[in-house]
């Protein structure tokens, strides 16, 4: 067997990778973390199913995501938030597949400071 030092890269490529999957995994949970309240702040409101609410944490989840991958661009402040307001039109179009018609209205309205731009 060589030793390890023979491979520097190698064992650089390794730490790089295992650093990368972590972040990855804290970032997925910071997702969780921001779509569970989100999904509690509706509830109430909302009477959401146990379905439902898998699926609208998933939305949700989904939204934050894309959200965070706008904002970290490096586009106009204008270009950003005609982006923000696009991806929150198509999380709105999702819901609609989701909610009831009741429902969809009610988190049409409660979105507005629940979820602001």
């Amino acid at each position: 067997m060589k030793p390890l030092h023979k491979y520097p890269l190698l064992i650089l490529f390794m730490f790089v990778m295992l650093f990368t999957v972590t972040v990855q995994a804290q970032d997925d949970t910071m997702f969780d973390k921001k779509a569970n309240e989100l999904v509690r702040a509706y509830q109430a409101d909302l009477g959401l199913t146990i379905e439902q609410a898998t699926e609208f944490h998933k939305s949700i989840k989904t939204y934050l995501k894309k959200r965070e991958e706008i904002n970290a661009m490096s586009a106009s402040a204008a270009d950003k938030g005609k982006m923000l307001k696009d991806a929150s039109d198509m999380e709105t179009q999702g819901m609609a597949d989701i909610l009831d018609a009741k429902q969809l209205k009610m988190y049409k309205k409660l979105k507005k400071d629940l979820q602001p731009l």
